[in-house]
């Protein structure tokens, strides 16, 4: 039997509930008992370590399945038993828990299987199927370590019709799981399949959540306009996971996401503002600009961060006028901003937040300030030599910068550097 009929296998056993048994990620009577055979035959040795990857003891565990991985196609025997811990709690129990190390059992079984060769691919890629995160990510590891380029590979297009047909499956965890699957896979040919979950209301959100993400995976050109699509869904999680999965496209598509930033959850309006620091133009700026002024201060800290990283000097004005904003973390993020966008204009209200009363805003204003060789601004920074000491930090961290001199912490060196400038 072919991998692909041992998904529809597999899958078909999930839907009817029996994923719980033992035998249920390998479902299929032929493939299980070729396995077993093969553990039925292994050298004696490797039924012991095998012994010991079924046993109670996560240590000893951990270790049969390093073993086993240093075997290398010696221990193939063990394909059954590591296969098995790539579903459900199993794979994500922790077989080591020492600081700064942490391991899971999908992590670590994936890794062994990933060593044993040709005949853990089959076993594998069923685990694709799993209910695990942890499977998913470890497996395609274990995947690409048997073939570095499996994803793009025959083997891999193979699997993707079997996938997709169980996206009509009764039951949602295997709609999920086959979402998942197919996401690590990249094939377009399941984008129209995906898009239509995704923009289902009467689909199950975890599903839909699922189908957003593989979408954001293909190469297609009409992935955005697909996400886009649910843009104006009712469930505030979906339109937020759509909008992360469009900052994930290059180039960012700034149309649906400029419509984004109307949205009525200021989370998903913070996220769009985000994913727009990577777009360009006037029409990008000036929609983030506007965002300063947003109800929400997470949305206008996002409008200044992406502002500064689209570096545009149509931006100086809004920026200038949102230091007025009464929230300290977005002025701080404003003066992050204006020291990013490196316009001169922007010294004379750097000059007044220089003086503002609470310390933060003042240390920011000087290392703004380090970004100008304007006097004025100079003098301001000698000044700043006298305040608290992170403000003196800063101003004397931006005269140095600016000048190239070290002339130590007392104004009366720089105010003698400085009857010296220009």
């Amino acid at each position: 039997m072919n991998r692909v009929a041992w998904l529809g296998a597999l899958l078909a056993v999930v839907a009817v509930g029996l994923r719980a048994e033992p035998s249920a990620p390998l479902p299929d009577v032929a493939l299980r008992g070729e396995l077993a055979a093969a553990e039925q035959a292994a050298p004696e040795p490797v039924k012991l370590l095998i012994a010991q990857v079924r046993g109670e003891s996560l240590p000893d565990r951990l270790a049969a399945m390093l073993k086993l991985r240093a075997l290398g196609p010696d221990g193939a025997g063990a394909v059954l038993a590591l296969a098995e811990l790539l579903w459900g709690e199993a794979a994500d129990t922790v077989v080591l828990d020492l600081p700064p190390t942490r391991l899971h059992q999908a992590e670590v079984a994936a890794y062994a299987l990933a060593g044993l060769g040709q005949r853990a691919v089959g076993p594998l890629v069923l685990a694709l199927a799993s209910d695990s995160d942890l499977s998913h990510d470890w497996v395609l590891r274990a995947l690409r370590g048997i073939n570095p380029k499996w994803t793009s590979s025959d083997a891999a297009r193979a699997e993707v019709p079997a996938l997709m047909d169980q996206l009509t499956s009764p039951r949602s965890n295997v709609r999920s799981a086959a979402t998942k699957a197919l996401g690590l896979l990249g094939d377009s040919r399941a984008l129209p399949r995906l898009a239509l979950l995704l923009t289902s209301a009467t689909e199950a959100l975890d599903v839909r959540l699922a189908a957003a993400k593989a979408i954001a995976a293909l190469d297609a050109p009409d992935v955005a306009a697909r996400l886009a699509d649910a843009l104006t869904d009712p469930e505030p999680t979906l339109r937020l996971a759509v909008v992360d999965a469009l900052s994930l496209r290059r180039p960012v598509p700034t149309e649906p996401l400029l419509r984004a930033l109307a949205d009525s959850e200021p989370q998903v309006r913070a996220a769009a503002v985000s994913a727009l620091r990577y777009g360009q133009g006037t029409t990008v700026v000036n929609a983030v600009a506007q965002c300063l002024r947003d109800a929400d201060k997470r949305v206008r800290e996002m409008a200044a961060v992406s502002l500064g990283d689209l570096r545009d000097s149509t931006a100086l004005d809004p920026l200038l006028a949102a230091l007025a904003d009464p929230v300290r973390s977005v002025k701080e993020e404003v003066l992050f901003a204006l020291a990013r966008l490196g316009d001169k204009r922007a010294v004379p209200k750097l000059i007044f937040t220089a003086q503002d009363e609470d310390p933060r805003i003042r240390e920011l204003s000087a290392r703004a300030l380090g970004r100008f060789r304007e006097r004025a601004g100079l003098e301001t920074l000698v000044l700043l030599l006298d305040d608290e000491p992170n403000v003196a930090l800063a101003a004397l961290a931006s005269l140095e910068g600016i000048s190239g001199q070290k002339l130590g912490k007392t104004r009366a060196a720089w105010e003698a550097w400085l009857k010296n400038q220009r």
